[in-house]
């Protein structure tokens, strides 16, 4: 959001963003804007994490891990009819669990 304020002023101003920021400066409002995005995210995180805990509503997290086992046939079925995804499928699980295995 810094980073598109600073550059719809600089374009009002008919000045391009790269001649008044010097490196250092963009920089910092890279920094800044992933700074405050971040804070936002936390805060949605929060969000969930509040409905996820709170007693009266214990069953949306099962129920979402429920959804998505139930779906996962579904979703391996229709990856295996196509036929750009059908061959890893079939044989592209080994580097999968090899990596779950050495990431342990």
């Amino acid at each position: 959001m810094v980073v598109h304020a600073v550059t719809v002023v600089f374009s009002a101003c008919s000045v391009p963003g790269q001649l008044c920021l010097s490196s250092r400066s963009s920089y910092r409002l890279l920094v800044l804007s992933s700074a405050l995005k971040t804070n936002q995210n936390s805060r949605h995180l929060q969000g969930f994490y509040s409905v996820l805990y709170e007693p009266s509503t214990f069953w949306i997290g099962p129920a979402v891990i429920a959804l998505f086992v139930v779906l996962t046939p579904l979703f391996l079925w229709l990856a295996h009819r196509n036929e750009y995804t059908h061959d890893v499928v079939r044989h592209g699980w080994e580097p999968v669990i090899a990596a779950m295995a050495i990431s342990r």
